[in-house]
């Protein structure tokens, strides 16, 4: 391979505390991450992936904002809710940020929010373990076909949010339906070819997935710029779902939690002014 691609990943997770803890969460972290290793994830390496456990806000926007690479993917599970203005509130350790503030200076951005939309605020909330097939000369043919795509790409960033406005996600006591369904459908389909899989095709059966579980989530892009043509997944050109999980309705949880206004708009005020000087000054 002559050409050098970077790439990051950052995944966090915020399951809250007391009646308001999410235990989904830790097995939504953990599943993410072991798609990403996987050859149908693109074959991410362990140094290029970051997990941040219940971070404070500070500590959430410096480490995506000092994550600068070709292509990054910024995963969030955990609490999360809408305002009547459709602006969108992931809560982390010590407030909520506006999921904006997720995005960076990298060309190339896919961010995936398994939180609730709910007004004025609920919940959300991983998945069948691929083998890792280890390599004694280092080369992966799925990452190879991966880094072309990203090197590849016109430049552009999305925000996938796990539901729609005003409507609550739902979770088991071992994953979030969102994350599951989109993983499930992500490793459905055996793979030969590397066919790559757009962020748009895999929603759509996600869609189904979910409805399979008795939930009436539907996935949403929410924000989109530029032409970014980086793959979800590897997969055949007309991909069935079959064998899915039949995870009844009996088994979903909503959760709620008591609030009246966002406990940081201050800095989320901030964040956004911070993010929008950034982007005037690169043009």
């Amino acid at each position: 391979m002559n050409f050098k691609v970077t790439r990051k990943a950052i995944l966090i997770g915020c399951p809250g505390t007391g009646r308001n803890y999410l235990s989904a969460v830790g097995y939504d972290l953990q599943n993410v991450k072991n798609f990403l290793l996987s050859n149908r994830g693109g074959r991410w390496f362990d140094n290029e992936i970051i997990t941040l456990d219940n971070p404070t806000i500070s500590t959430a926007l410096n480490i995506i904002q000092a994550t600068i690479a070709d292509y990054v993917i910024v995963y969030f599970s955990g609490h999360g809710w809408a305002n009547n203005s459709n602006e969108k509130f992931l809560c982390l350790k010590d407030g909520d940020v506006e999921d904006l503030l997720l995005l960076s200076q990298s060309p190339r951005q896919n961010i995936f929010v398994d939180a609730c939309r709910k007004i004025p605020l609920h919940v959300i909330s991983g998945l069948p373990e691929e083998d890792k097939y280890l390599h004694a000369d280092g080369y992966y043919p799925a990452r190879e076909q991966f880094d072309k795509y990203i090197l590849n790409s016109p430049v552009g960033q999305t925000i996938i949010h796990a539901t729609a406005h005003d409507t609550e996600a739902f979770a088991s006591q071992t994953g979030s339906y969102f994350t599951e369904a989109l993983l499930n459908v992500c490793y459905s389909v055996k793979t030969e070819n590397y066919y790559p899989w757009e962020i748009s095709d895999v929603l759509s059966l996600v869609s189904i997935d979910l409805a399979k579980r008795g939930s009436l989530q539907i996935p949403a892009i929410t924000y989109k710029t530029g032409n970014l043509q980086i793959p979800i997944a590897f997969g055949f050109v007309n991909p069935a779902i079959k064998n899915m999980p039949k995870t009844g309705i009996k088994a979903m949880r909503k959760r709620y939690i008591i609030k009246t206004k966002s406990s940081n708009d201050g800095l989320a005020l901030l964040g956004i002014g911070l993010l929008i000087f950034a982007a005037e000054s690169s043009k």
